[in-house]
C-alpha cells in the first residue's frame, strides 16, 4: 500500500468518525431535551445584572 493510498484510507476513516460523532451529539442533545430535568417554566428568574438600584431608572438607553 502506497502512502497515498493509506491517507486515502486514514481520510475516509475520519469522516465516518466524524460523522459518527454527529450523531451521537445530535442524539445527545434530543436526550437532553427529552429526558433531563428543566427549570420550571413559572421560576420566578431574576436578572443577574445589574442588581436593582444599580442604574436609577433612565440612565441607560438601548
Amino acid at each position: 500500500m502506497t502512502a497515498e493510498e493509506r491517507i486515502a484510507q486514514l481520510e475516509a476513516r475520519l469522516a465516518m468518525a466524524e460523522s459518527r460523532i454527529a450523531i451521537l451529539e445530535r442524539m445527545g442533545r434530543q436526550y437532553a431535551i427529552h429526558h433531563l430535568p428543566h427549570p420550571l417554566p413559572n421560576y420566578p428568574v431574576q436578572p443577574a445584572w445589574p442588581p436593582p438600584g444599580q442604574f436609577p431608572p433612565g440612565t441607560i438607553t438601548c
